[in-house]
Parts: C-alpha cells; structure tokens; sequence
C-alpha cells in the first residue's frame, strides 16, 4: 500500500488517507472537515483510487506472475499478521484481559479475512487489504480480456463498473449474511474507484490541474453541503458495508468530493511537505499503520489498567477495556490532547514497530551470510 515516493503529491495524499482512519478510530475529537467530507464517507475509496491510480498496463503481459507478486507481496503479510494476532486475541483473552475475539481455525486465519475480518479484532482495520486483492485481480482481469486498454472500453467500462457499485448499495442487506456475497458486494462497490484512478492518471489529470485551485475547492465544498443539505448524513461503514443511504448514487458522489478535494489539497502541500521524512515515512507505512494501530492504543490501555490495579486511575473503565474493540480513555476537559496522543500514537507506534523489525530482520540477514561464508 505504500506509493512511489518520486510522486509527492500521491505520497501525501496516501498519508492524509491513513491519518483520516485513525483520527475517525481514536479522536472524534479531532475534526478535519469531517463536518463537510465526513472521513467513512470516502476514505476507503481514496485508497483504491490512489492503487488504480499507480495501476500499470505491464502487469497484463503475464496475469498469473502479477497476481502471484501482488499476493505475496500484501497477503502473504496479512496472513502473518492475522496468526499473530490469533496468538495474541488468544493469550489477552485467557488472561481475562478481553472478552472478545473467536478461536484460531483454518476459517478465521484464511476465510473470516475475506468478509469482514472480525475475527480477532485488534487488526479488523486490515479487512481493506484481502477486498484490495481481489479488487485488484478482477481489475487485472477484466482490464486485460474485456477493456483491452481502448479508450471508448475505457468509458463503458467505468459506466459498467458504477452500476456495480449502485448495485452492490442496493443489495447492501445481503452482506449481513457474511459470506463470499459479501466480498463480492465490497469488490463492486469499489471497482469504479480503481477504473476512475486509472483513468484520471491516464487522461484526466492534465485537465484537472489547470482547475483554478480556490474556485475548484470551492465548488467541491459547496456542492458537499448541498448534498448534506438535502440527503443528510453521508457516512457509511464499509468495514461492515452498512449505513447507507437510501440513494443509491450518494455514495459515489460522496467518495469522488472527497477525493478530489483532498487530491488537490496533497498537491498544494506538496510544494512544501514533499520532502518531509515524515510524511514520507507515514506514507510508506500505511500497511502497517493500517493493521497495528489498534494494538498500540491497546498496549497503552493495558499499561494504565495494570495502574488502575494499583491506584485507581479516575475515570478508567475496567469493563469497557474487556469488551469494546476500541477503548478510548477519557477524562472531561482532556479528552482533545488525549486523542491527539492516541493519533500520534497510531500513526508512530506502527512505524517505530516496523523499523525495529526492518533492523532485526536486515541483522539476522547478515549474520546468516557470514555464517555461510565461513
């Protein structure tokens, strides 16, 4: 999930997407035009987006090898990162530490991932990583045997691919049933995404970025409003492809405002952000932000429950800690600052942890080369 760093405006735009899903997780506090471009109401599509965006028409010269290196190079990780998770759900939950989580099997180690991910809770955000996959693979696919790269294919294509999202929201009930209609519901809802990142690289970016910039932000703004206005609420939960609006066509307006806005806010950031080792570093990690920020803020509860044993930490909710997903503590009048660590928390936890293992791995690496070569 992490981008080519030579395009700065793509980078920031992948790390403002990553740092959307955790301030929506840990700081509703925190509010980034979230009353105007509510997050969940397009920030999962910006991710497809941004993949249909860097999408190549080289990986259909050998389908098999592309979809072999897109499998290990994501799922592969993800497969990893689940078990370990299931050891970890596992181990809290003897200890009495959580009250939630399902038993590890052959079903929630490599099925459960595919519909909604839930099995062991603390990296359910990664449900988006196997749906990216098989978007990707059908995306290859049809690109490949059908679209065939022609520009009026092009168009139907996307026409075709929009009445699959509009049809993927109004059979959304169907996914209550968490099974492979689910997926296939998720992949449909977001293959427009992947086609309108393809082809805003490919045709639409040159005019897009002669847009005068205050006027385009403007009109991008007003119109959401209006939507609000007249449709109300423009959330929707992906994760459990739920809360959507009767209007079937609401969700991909929403996404698309969304995502153009905040396009064009990466491209003015990156004049002076581009070169920042950290966004470039959030960007480069948004797997790994993707799937452990849940635990950081976990770790973090367990070390203040082990306090509270101790101490009694005021407002510390023992029981919320065993059952809620995501516990966030709270204290009246400190709940902003709180957040605002919890973000940075999410964000930097992830990135540290992965370092750490990019150092042990890169020295274990080393040492087995001198051992060969003695």
């Amino acid at each position: 999930m992490s981008q080519n760093k030579s395009n700065k405006q793509f980078m920031i735009l992948s790390a403002i997407g990553i740092l959307l899903v955790v301030v929506c997780h840990f700081a509703g506090s925190i509010n980034i035009l979230n009353d105007v471009f509510p997050y969940s109401s397009f920030f999962m599509s910006l991710f497809i987006f941004i993949s249909g965006y860097f999408y190549s028409t080289k990986k259909e010269e050998h389908v098999g090898k592309s979809i072999l290196h897109k499998f290990k190079k994501i799922m592969v990780p993800f497969f990893l990162i689940n078990l370990f998770y299931g050891i970890f759900c596992t181990v809290m939950r003897s200890y009495g530490i959580v009250d939630y989580g399902a038993p590890i099997s052959l079903y929630t180690l490599f099925v459960q991932p595919f519909i909604n991910n839930n099995q062991f809770v603390f990296n359910f955000p990664s449900w988006f990583v196997p749906v990216l996959f098989v978007t990707y693979c059908f995306y290859l696919l049809i690109h490949k045997f059908i679209i065939k790269g022609k520009k009026i294919n092009e168009i139907i294509g996307l026409v075709i691919f929009i009445i699959f999202n509009m049809l993927a929201i109004y059979f959304n009930d169907i996914a209550r049933q968490e099974d492979l209609r689910t997926l296939i519901l998720k992949v449909a809802f977001f293959l427009p995404f992947f086609e309108i990142g393809y082809l805003y690289k490919m045709y639409w970016q040159k005019y897009e970025e002669k847009l005068n910039t205050p006027i385009y932000l403007a009109i991008l703004v007003i119109f959401n409003l209006v939507l609000i206005g007249i449709f109300g609420d423009l959330n929707y939960d992906m994760h459990e492809f739920s809360g959507f609006s009767p209007y079937v066509f609401l969700p991909l307006l929403s996404s698309m405002t969304g995502i153009l806005f905040w396009l064009r806010i990466s491209k003015i950031l990156a004049s002076f952000l581009g070169d920042s080792k950290i966004v470039n570093s959030i960007s480069n990690h948004t797997f790994s932000i993707m799937s452990h920020h849940i635990v950081y803020l976990f770790i973090f509860n367990v070390i203040l429950y082990m306090i509270h044993l101790k101490y009694q930490i005021p407002y510390f909710d023992v029981e919320k800690l065993a059952n809620a997903w995501i516990y966030i503590y709270e204290v009246p009048g400190w709940n902003l600052l709180l957040q605002s660590f919890y973000v940075v928390l999410g964000i930097g936890g992830p990135i540290l942890g992965n370092k750490i293992w990019e150092k042990v791995t890169s020295t274990l690496k080393k040492g087995r080369i001198r051992i060969k070569r003695s």
